[in-house]
């Protein structure tokens, strides 16, 4: 395998100035990448601080031989935002990729004392950030044809008590992530989502020392970098991903949807009872988009009444008596007018006996022309016509009207009458037909 490059590639990194995004830039200017490096210079808390700056980090990149400059725009607002993207074109004349880790929040406490500024600030880094920076990325995407965008998010979006704004914005990004991955791939842009577990100034302000002491041996941020130079290559096999990454180890992080149940009735009382019973994990399908749901769904909902019927009528006259035989239910009624062959009630077996006995005197498989059909609810009255050769030399004509009932996708009645009112008045039926 080929090693990954990123010369002449064009990279914004915000948030480069914390342990994340220093680890990033260092990364992606080890690969040859070029970097504008954003940040504020601020704490978790966004208080400003002196311990590090995107400047900083910048002359370290052009100390081993890189090329970077540093940008302290607030992206926190659209001109910030504008003014980043517009940095990277006049220093560079390009820009190829945009890795937005930017933001501020910690620990917010009990959720109905959070204040807010406290709130604004947590949604306006991360979330608004993403809006303010990717929107005028974007127009020079589309316009080159080509992008890459690396969005970050949080394993706290899986639950996390007490980070309710930071956990509200990280999950905004896993949303805008999928949406613009869906908007972007017939651009020549692919947009992934990463959900680092690192030893960071955040992560040192957990209150278990036990926890601390762990993530600060095997967590080092290091050990995510890795995963954002894949993801702002340009042979990046995955578009719309969300990847779990830390301590050397990556897992993707998937929307799942349980098999659909269709209670009958659909009542408040027939939704708890099946939402107390417990999660079939092991049958979960992974919904990468709505419309991937929507197929889901559709797939899952047994096919209409009038379908299975005429899939009967297509197996019977192509003689697949396996998958006529596969459309009657196993207790399906069965019967039949009194001038036929084994007339009255059968079960499937004795029917289907029944039909192999009398197709062995056909030559040919009957041809059926439809008339009426009839459709209510799970109801399908029809009119037909079939005719074919007999090994006998004669010809077989024979008029059916044929009543049929239809439950989960397969038929749990079919009779035979001898004509149309006799249907209509055993069920119901309205007098108005359509012609099918």
């Amino acid at each position: 395998m080929s090693g990954v490059r990123l010369d002449g590639r064009v990279v914004l990194v915000t948030g480069a100035a914390g342990g994340l995004g220093r680890a990033y830039a260092a990364a992606l200017a080890g690969h040859g990448a070029t970097l504008v490096l954003n940040d504020i210079g601020v704490d978790p808390l966004g208080r400003p601080e002196q311990r590090s700056s995107a400047e900083d980090v910048a002359a370290s990149v052009r100390s081993h031989g890189g090329r970077a400059v540093a940008d302290a725009s607030s992206v926190a607002g659209a001109q910030g935002g504008r003014a980043v993207v517009e940095r990277a074109l006049k220093e560079f004349g390009r820009l190829d990729a945009v890795v937005h880790s930017a933001g501020v929040g910690a620990p917010d406490g009990e959720f109905d004392e959070l204040e807010d500024d406290a709130l604004a600030a947590v949604l306006d880094s991360h979330l608004g950030g993403a809006f303010h920076v990717l929107r005028p990325a974007w127009a020079v995407m589309r316009e080159q044809g080509y992008g890459r965008i690396v969005t970050v998010s949080s394993g706290v979006v899986l639950g996390a008590p007490f980070a309710h704004s930071y956990a509200a914005a990280k999950a905004g990004i896993i949303g805008l992530t999928r949406a613009l991955a869906a908007s972007g791939e017939p651009l020549g842009i692919k947009v992934n989502c990463l959900m680092p577990l690192a030893w960071t100034r955040l992560a040192a302000a957990n209150p278990d020392p036990r926890t601390r002491d762990w993530m600060r041996e095997h967590m080092p941020a290091e050990k995510v970098a890795p995963a954002v130079v894949a993801l702002v290559s340009d042979d990046v096999p995955c578009n719309g991903e969300l990847i779990s990454v830390g301590g050397g180890r990556l897992g993707r992080v998937a929307f799942a949807v349980a098999p659909a149940a269709r209670p009958e009735p659909f009542t408040a009382e027939a939704v708890r009872e099946h939402l107390a019973l417990p999660l079939e994990a092991e049958r979960m399908q992974v919904a990468r988009s709505v419309e991937d749901d929507v197929r889901r769904l559709r797939a899952d909902e047994p096919p209409i009444p009038r379908s299975v019927v005429f899939a009967w009528f297509a197996a019977m006259e192509s003689g697949d008596g396996a998958a006529a035989a596969a459309l009657l239910a196993e207790d399906c009624e069965i019967w039949l007018p009194g001038d036929l062959p084994g007339s009255g009630t059968l079960s499937k077996a004795a029917f289907l006996e029944l039909v192999g006995q009398l197709g062995e005197q056909f030559s040919e498989p009957i041809r059926l022309s439809f008339g009426a059909v009839t459709a209510q609810e799970d109801r399908v009255a029809v009119e037909a016509a079939g005719e074919s050769g007999l090994r006998n030399g004669r010809s077989y004509r024979n008029r059916y009207h044929m009543l049929f009932r239809v439950r989960d996708g397969r038929i749990v009645l079919y009779k035979e009458y001898s004509d149309t009112l006799h249907i209509k008045q055993a069920f119901g039926l309205p007098d108005t037909v359509v012609t099918g």
